[in-house]
């Protein structure tokens, strides 16, 4: 058993799935040296004071909203399928997902009004999902006689094939896999994301504020590069157009009297269009440089 320290902020990363990597990624980017062992459940950061426990993605919100735990990541959709009362710090801006209803892709053989598909045909049929709150509130919204909602928690795509039931309400990130298991999509219930969260009594406690700054500064590091370039003193306006950066441009003297060296911050998406164009209007030794961390 982990021994827990009294005064620790405690915080729950997902132990397994797809929000588990990115999430040790991005705590070891904002300073949290974190080591990517699957068989740990505990891992203490003594610089910070703080108790990261990996444990169950849809366990989490619960363990929050009881004070087991000061914070934790995991998905918007497992806070709302628990109806937990707990606080987003902030989007992670991975984990992006949605919830759909979906069923059996229809054969060109049959005949249209078997294409055509409605609601009311669930009308007190079985729709297998993991997300019985949330497929509930749909069908109601909706004016649907409620199905038999059968809660699994995987493999969801196989059970129409094992006539368990007509449909099945799932989280689904490309759609590949409901078309590998010949299904289609007819109702998006809602988009999701990767968050972190926190006990409403905590939202304005420093150590939950340095943790949100930490994990913004990483983001943006991962989101924006350093663009520099040299320039004609004479082009430099044109050049500003094009990029003024986050600010303003740093701007740096050269050997050559008519000429500027330039330093701009940028996103990522728009590297190449804005080398591109600096390039097209006699800007030269242009080159990124990735950016660690940084505070904006």
């Amino acid at each position: 058993m982990p021994k827990l320290r009294e005064t620790s902020l405690k915080l729950a990363i997902p132990k397994k799935g797809r929000l588990r990597d990115p999430a040790i990624k991005l705590l070891n980017k904002a300073g949290y040296a974190i080591n990517d062992d699957p068989r740990l459940l505990h891992v203490y950061h003594s610089e910070n004071d703080i108790d990261f426990l990996f444990l169950r993605t849809t366990d989490i919100p619960t363990l929050i909203e009881e004070g087991a735990i000061d914070l934790g990541i995991t998905g918007k959709d497992n806070v709302l399928e628990k109806q937990a009362n707990i606080h987003e710090v902030m989007s992670l801006e991975y984990g992006h997902c949605r919830l759909c209803l979906a069923g059996a892709t229809p054969k060109p053989t049959q005949a249209k009004s078997a294409q055509t598909f409605s609601l009311q045909t669930l009308a007190k049929k079985n729709v297998a999902t993991s997300f019985p709150f949330l497929a509930r509130r749909f069908f109601k919204e909706h004016n649907i006689a409620a199905p038999h909602l059968i809660k699994l928690s995987g493999s969801l795509e196989i059970m129409i094939a094992l006539k368990l039931c007509e449909a099945i309400i799932d989280i689904v990130e490309t759609g590949s896999t409901l078309k590998e298991n010949q299904l289609q999509i007819h109702h998006t219930i809602g988009h999701y994301y990767a968050a972190l969260y926190t006990r409403n009594a905590l939202v304005k406690d420093k150590r939950v504020i340095l943790m949100k700054k930490r994990l913004t500064s990483a983001l943006l590091a991962q989101n924006y590069r350093i663009i520099e370039y040299n320039i004609k003193k004479q082009l430099l306006n044109r050049a500003e157009a094009i990029s003024p950066g986050f600010d303003s441009p740093t701007i740096s003297h050269l050997d050559d009297p008519d000429r500027v060296a330039v330093k701009i911050l940028v996103k990522k998406s728009n590297v190449f269009a804005i080398m591109d164009k600096l390039e097209a209007i006699g800007a030269t030794a242009i080159f990124e440089t990735e950016i660690k961390n940084c505070r904006l």
